[in-house]
């Protein structure tokens, strides 16, 4: 095992500074809403994190919700801002 301190993106809920679990997402967010929101609301373009990775991040991951440090701030509050909404 090697422990190692990065830098991340961490999609938390600042009231109780809790970070957001992908795992209770994949009951009620559909491929749909997120095609929808997009819609209203362009992703911002970011090669290091495309709506293809979110998608699969937001429907099929589990744990503490985690962007690499590679993707841009704009896309990091584009997520957040879609979390916000559908909690």
């Amino acid at each position: 095992m090697m422990v190692r301190a990065k830098k991340l993106w961490v999609i938390m809920d600042t009231f109780t500074w809790s970070v957001i679990d992908l795992e209770y997402f994949g009951l009620d967010i559909t491929e749909e809403d997120i095609d929808r929101y997009n819609e209203e609301n362009p992703m911002p373009i970011d090669p290091s994190y495309m709506l293809e990775d979110f998608k699969t991040d937001i429907l099929k991951s589990v744990g503490a919700y985690l962007l690499h440090p590679m993707v841009e701030s704009e896309t990091a509050e584009w997520v957040a801002e879609f979390v916000h909404e559908h909690i």
